[in-house]
């Protein structure tokens, strides 16, 4: 996989894989629909991050429970914070 671009405290880094990119985020931005982001289960990459919020603005995962999650042009919601 290609460097990922990442902002963390305010600055952008890279990183090689999606799972170090997602370690410890607060938000992933999904805006291009690559294959390697198609293969992925969405609850395991939130499992990855602090606060599980993910805007998927190519429709490449369904919604989840226990996942904040906006699909762009979809239409649902899912809330959940977590303890």
């Amino acid at each position: 996989m290609k460097d990922l671009i990442v902002t963390k405290a305010g600055r952008f880094d890279s990183e090689r894989s999606l799972s170090e990119a997602l370690k410890g985020a607060d938000c992933a931005i999904f805006v291009v629909d690559h294959e390697e982001f198609r293969n992925q289960n969405i609850k395991d990459l939130a499992g990855l991050m602090a606060f599980p919020v993910i805007v998927d603005c190519k429709n490449i995962f369904d919604n989840e429970q226990g996942i904040i999650y906006l699909g762009i042009g979809k239409s649902c919601l899912n809330r959940y914070i977590k303890n």
